[in-house]
């Protein structure tokens, strides 16, 4: 078992943990699919408990289920069958669940236009009207 460092200390000071916003999308989605509660909790815990500085180092760190497409990180639950999309921003340590996606057969994602609907960070996605 290997020992990761998630709140690295420097001098007398340690650094904040992430804040993780759109948690609901988490708890919507374990909702209809309870099998995946544990998963994306643990998830949570440590989206919540992380400090890395860049997405570069997000996604060395989780290289077997993270990739950075068009500003988010995708993560990929295929044990769960789910992936979640996740933006961030390192610099103010706060990342937003922008969506949960169940995967199809092939692993593709059945929504992959989660990724490109909010083009302003931060900002509201369109409405349709």
């Amino acid at each position: 078992m290997r020992k990761i460092q998630l709140a690295p200390k420097f001098g007398n000071m340690y650094r904040f943990f992430m804040l993780v916003i759109g948690t609901s999308r988490l708890e919507a989605y374990w909702t209809l699919h309870p099998e995946t509660g544990p998963s994306l909790r643990a998830l949570h815990a440590l989206l919540s408990a992380a400090s890395w500085g860049s997405p570069a180092e997000m996604v060395r760190h989780w290289s077997a289920m993270a990739h950075e497409e068009r500003g988010c990180i995708r993560l990929t639950l295929a044990d769960e069958g789910c992936e979640v999309l996740v933006r961030i921003n390192f610099a103010r340590e706060i990342a937003q669940i922008q969506a949960v996606n169940a995967l199809t057969p092939h692993g593709a994602t059945s929504d992959d236009r989660q990724c490109t609907a909010d083009q302003v960070p931060g900002g509201l996605r369109a409405s349709p009207a």
